[in-house]
């Protein structure tokens, strides 16, 4: 038996035993920042919800995230979310030069009373 149908064969079993030993730190349920959500000034798609509800639960429980996602998918405004939501009070933003501009219009139409 080759490893491709191994994996049809157990694919099932597989899956099962993954989710045993992986269980997810987020499971779709966004409730405990439902106020933080709603105190923003722009609103998130579902997806961007629980992309950012992912994240956040990832950092308080760890010390590392990655958020990636292609162009236009909302990286920054999940990133400025994700930040709100735990409260930080200072963030540093590392971004090529050409869109430090854009991270401050994000920011601003996002949360207008913060400090850019």
């Amino acid at each position: 038996m080759n490893f491709k149908q191994f994996v049809k064969k157990w694919s099932d079993q597989l899956s099962k035993a993954c989710e045993k030993i992986s269980e997810p730190l987020y499971k779709m349920n966004p409730a405990a920042w439902t106020a933080k959500f709603q105190s923003l000034k722009r609103t998130l798609f579902p997806s961007q919800v629980h992309g950012v509800a992912g994240v956040v639960a990832r950092l308080q429980k760890a010390n590392d995230c990655i958020l990636a996602g292609e162009n236009g998918v909302g990286k920054t405004l999940a990133s400025i979310s994700v930040s709100y939501i735990l409260g930080s009070k200072r963030v540093l933003i590392l971004c090529p030069t050409h869109i430090t501009k854009k991270w401050e219009r994000e920011i601003l139409m996002t949360l207008p009373a913060f400090n850019v």
